[in-house]
């Protein structure tokens, strides 16, 4: 017999437990390369430059341009809700408790920059370049700006070439490495490296909320173009609010969280990725979240997830909405008709309202409970305030009124109230 099908399922570790993030006044130094672009451009020119912006390069180059400042708090609230993993191509976060996942196809859909293709072979020896000014040292990022420079207005492949490598150098730093960041989050300023521009667009993707509130994005196009946009390209404006700004997001009801991004259309890279650790529990945790299950607090708290409850909200959210993406329909269901869609519809309600009863009919019983103790409290308020001298109305609280009329006759009315709420 083979093995047994899994009740549960183990989440993974949390960098912090939930509620106990470092909420404290952070400073986040940030190591932007957008001023690169307009160093590469002023070097050119116009012709020259609109040259580049015809390639991959042209959607982070449009980004760049626009001028778009790093909302630091965005990015510190999700960084403080990091997941461990044993993964070292991939980073995850969780947001109002909803797992989300960050990797080198998110930040290809966000900057449109190649993160695949075919190996090439080694450069022979007299390919290499051979900058006098560099004395037989390896070239750096600074050393490549120089040579830029330095090159004749004539050559323009050259330059184009030159240039090119200048930008690649600085986008082709993915985002930032997360797990460097992550043993600084509890100092009080930290620093962000390479391009976290991307991973900021990401996160606005990944929370809906969150883009509403915090950012403004071109119109929605009614004709699909025939070559991709990546995320990149449709951010205006985006706002930098308060990390309590934030915050408020996550609690908000009904919070929309996509765990991985669909893919852009047209897009020839829509499924690139990097070799990884195989973890099938972080599959399962991405696949149920995919299917529309909600995770809860106590599932992070308690760790293991009841597959079946699970399995069985899915079910149950997918048959009321008519929701495919959330779990995978049956032909039957396709092709039954709509007296039997009725007909399993109302099946439904009547199982949630019969599983629904038993709570209603506790709250209603503690309701009564709490009316009743009200109305002894208050008509005990009222003969404190009859037994006052000279039939004046005694306006202390009623706990002061009751200490001078005697402890005894307090505790002991506290008392009975008490056993019988109990």
């Amino acid at each position: 017999m083979g093995d047994p099908l899994p009740l549960r399922l183990a989440l993974p570790e949390l960098r912090y437990p939930i509620g106990s993030e470092p909420e404290k006044t952070i400073s986040i130094n940030q190591h932007s390369i957008v001023a690169y672009i307009t160093t590469v451009k002023e070097i050119l020119g116009n012709d020259e430059f609109n040259r580049i912006r015809g390639t991959f390069l042209g959607p982070v180059i449009k980004l760049g341009e626009r001028s778009l400042k790093l909302s630091a708090k965005i990015v510190h609230a999700v960084l403080t809700k990091s997941i461990k993993t044993v993964k070292r191509h991939e980073s995850w976060f969780h947001f109002g408790a909803q797992p989300v996942r960050f990797s080198i196809r998110e930040f290809h859909m966000v900057t449109g920059l190649k993160c695949s293709g075919e190996a090439r072979e080694p450069r022979e020896e007299t390919e290499r370049f051979k900058w006098d000014f560099l004395k037989g040292r390896t070239h750096t990022v600074k050393d490549v700006e120089k040579q830029l420079r330095n090159t004749r207005e004539d050559a323009s492949d050259e330059r184009f070439c030159l240039a090119m490598l200048l930008l690649r150098a600085y986008y082709y730093r993915i985002a930032f490495s997360t797990r460097a960041v992550d043993k600084s989050l509890d100092k009080n300023n930290y620093d962000l490296q390479g391009f976290p521009m991307a991973f900021l667009i990401w996160i606005l993707e990944s929370v809906p909320l969150l883009q509403y509130a915090f950012s403004q994005v071109v119109p929605i196009l009614s004709v699909q173009p025939s070559t991709p946009i990546f995320l990149c390209e449709k951010y205006l404006q985006i706002a930098s609010p308060q990390l309590i700004d934030v915050l408020l997001i996550e609690i908000k009801d009904h919070l929309k969280v996509i765990c991985i991004l669909p893919p852009i259309p047209n897009d020839p890279e829509a499924d690139v990725c990097m070799e990884d650790e195989a973890n099938k529990d972080l599959d399962d945790m991405a696949d149920l979240s995919k299917r529309g299950y909600k995770f809860k607090i106590r599932d992070w708290r308690n760790m293991p997830v009841d597959l079946y409850g699970a399995n069985e909200q899915i079910r149950r959210a997918s048959l009321l909405f008519g929701n495919g993406g959330m779990s995978q329909a049956s032909s039957s269901y396709q092709e039954e008709s709509l007296e039997s869609k009725i007909n399993r519809i109302s099946e439904m309600v009547g199982d949630n309202l019969r599983i629904m009863n038993g709570p209603l009919c506790l709250i209603e019983k503690d309701r009564k409970q709490i009316k009743e103790r009200v109305t002894k409290l208050e008509k005990l308020q009222r003969v404190t305030s009859y037994e006052t001298p000279n039939n004046e109305t005694d306006t202390t609280p009623f706990h002061e009124t009751a200490s001078r009329q005697g402890e005894a006759n307090t505790d002991q009315a506290y008392e009975q109230l008490n056993n019988e709420a109990t």
